[in-house]
């Protein structure tokens, strides 16, 4: 089964690294996301954390790198290097966040 997905703006599309502690976050309006993470090693993903406050989200049941999320207020998108991991190193990621209709 297909679905359309229509894209209302970009929130963000790139690559980011962070050192350990260290955090990125976007601020998100009401509406409905799409949140894709691709991490280059395995190290990385246990390394990153992501923390949609404000928003209720799923995973993409045919693609482990895509969470769908909707906002029902202001919301926040928070990625963080968790300070503590072992070993203490930076962490990439290319993410990219859509608001979608």
């Amino acid at each position: 089964m297909a679905t359309t997905v229509y894209v209302r703006r970009t929130i963000f599309d790139g690559a980011f690294t962070l050192k350990p502690g260290e955090t990125r976050r976007w601020e998100v309006e009401v509406g409905r996301y799409s949140i894709t993470v691709k991490v280059s090693s395995p190290q990385d993903l246990k390394r990153l954390n992501m923390e949609p406050d404000g928003l209720n989200c799923s995973r993409d049941s045919r693609d482990e790198n895509t969470i769908h999320c909707v906002a029902r207020e202001r919301g926040e998108i928070t990625f963080t290097n968790r300070p503590g991991s072992s070993p203490a190193e930076s962490a990439s990621a290319g993410v990219r966040i859509l608001q979608v209709h």
